[in-house]
């Protein structure tokens, strides 16, 4: 896995392209406003926020994250965007990166202590992710903070207009692109065999082969731990055009979640 991550996720890797969060300057505001309340609220809470930041990438949210007052250990599977964030922030004390190729990092830095675990974009991107956020939150302090968002939503729980407009703008961006072979070979690989281990385009994007990540056990799931989990359903997709069509609808195609108050 820390192989084709690597081959998709390398230090020269624009993770813009294909990612509606930051290709739109609205949806990026729009995180760096979440994480900034939750943050705030984490520092006249405890006097301190020092976060656990899973799947960092190349650091968009982690700079957001330092700007709002945290302390950030970052973990990243890729070793070459590890060492992109490294670079990136060598002249700030605040943040730690741990290249994380095997992905179990985050559970000791978590009981470790932190006020707040956070994910941007990641849990799609995890296999068993009701079992990797089960491990952390499991071993998270009282009174930290979960916070996860960019994910798209369970798919048998959208309407079929939802579901039917989203596809459809994936695949326009896709056209736009110049790669809607891609595109298409994934979902035919989805109806014939679910995924394969060797396809990188299967294994680093899961949710095209498991419909999606089902926001309503996250929620249950995160409820057994926390006093409060707010579920925040919203639209998104690649094309910028159909971005601005879509938040226009009631329609609802990713998710984000916060927790607070860990009991």
């Amino acid at each position: 896995m820390a192989q084709m991550q690597e081959s998709d996720y390398g230090a020269g890797r624009d993770y813009a392209y294909g990612s509606p969060h930051l290709t739109h300057a609205r949806l990026t505001a729009r995180i760096e406003e979440q994480l900034h309340d939750l943050v705030a609220g984490l520092l006249d809470r405890h006097d301190r926020c020092r976060v656990v930041e899973v799947g960092a990438g190349h650091g968009t949210f982690t700079a957001a994250l330092l700007a709002a007052g945290a302390t950030v250990t970052v973990t990243e599977m890729s070793g070459p965007s590890a060492e992109v964030l490294r670079e990136r922030f060598a002249d700030d004390p605040r943040i730690r990166v741990v290249h994380d190729p095997d992905g179990t990092a985050a559970t000791e830095l978590v009981a470790a202590g932190c006020e707040a675990l956070v994910y941007v974009s990641v849990l799609h991107h995890i296999p068993d992710y009701l079992g990797a956020v089960g491990e952390l939150v499991a071993v998270m302090p009282a009174g930290s903070a979960f916070y996860s968002t960019m994910d798209p939503t369970w798919y048998p729980a959208r309407s079929r207009v939802t579901h039917a407009t989203e596809q459809a703008s994936y695949l326009a961006w896709r056209i736009a692109q110049g790669n809607l072979r891609r595109g298409l070979a994934t979902r035919w690989r989805r109806l014939r065999h679910g995924f394969v281990e060797t396809e990188a385009s299967d294994m680093v994007e899961f949710h095209t082969v498991r419909d999606g990540v089902d926001q309503h056990a996250l929620v249950g799931l995160l409820e057994e731990h926390f006093a409060d989990a707010e579920l925040d359903e919203y639209w998104s997709t690649q094309s910028r055009l159909l971005q601005r069509l879509g938040e226009r609808t009631s329609m609802r195609c990713t998710f984000g979640i916060t927790a607070r108050h860990h009991r």
